[in-house]
């Protein structure tokens, strides 16, 4: 598809998988008109593309359980989404990117990046300038923000990176893969680490 795939009005799941594949470019979450998702339960699938936050336009979340998935990035750009009991999902091998403003935070992440033969994100992203770039494959979610998240990290797959930023975790650390920490950085657990990964 040419088209955005964008939320312009209001989702509710409370169960189920609801897939979302296709589009030019990341799927924002309220996009001109008023949207809400609401969601207690279920998978919300972006089998395409990543998903953008956008502070700009008028979104109301209330998420309280289930599991979001997406092949591509999490931008958050608002300082006000706080899903809970919920968890994020990053899969594929193409490269994605965390980020949160300050005030938004997240429940469980689960990093599980790998080559599959179904839900991969597409060669190349595109932006609403009409620019684009090749997509990287390296099976690698990099934070490119502080991370605050109230429930836990789980790698299970791939590269985690975190890339010199900050990461509150108010309950556990579980790597299965890789965690990556190149940079300056720091890891605040309140819960346990499970370490059965690299470094």
């Amino acid at each position: 598809s040419n088209a955005f795939i964008d939320l312009r009005g209001q989702l509710t799941i409370s169960g189920g998988t609801f897939s979302i594949s296709g589009g030019s470019g990341i799927a924002y979450l309220g996009y001109i008109d008023a949207a809400t998702l609401t969601m207690s339960g279920g998978i919300l699938d972006f089998c395409s593309q990543g998903i953008l936050v956008p502070d700009m336009f008028d979104f109301t979340e209330n998420i309280t359980g289930g599991t979001i998935r997406t092949v591509g990035s999490l931008i958050v750009e608002r300082t006000d989404f706080i899903p809970v009991n919920n968890s994020f999902e990053f899969y594929g091998s193409a490269d994605a990117e965390l980020s949160l403003m300050p005030g938004s935070s997240l429940f469980n992440v689960v990093c599980n990046k790998f080559a599959q033969r179904e839900g991969e994100a597409s060669l190349i992203a595109a932006d609403r300038n009409g620019h684009s770039r090749e997509i990287q494959r390296s099976n690698a979610l990099t934070c490119s923000s502080a991370l605050e998240l109230n429930g836990s990290l789980i790698i299970q797959r791939g590269i985690f990176n975190v890339n010199g930023q900050y990461l509150q975790i108010s309950q556990d650390m579980i790597v299965n893969s890789s965690l990556s920490m190149l940079n300056e950085g720091s890891i605040t657990i309140e819960g346990e680490v499970l370490w059965n990964g690299t470094a």
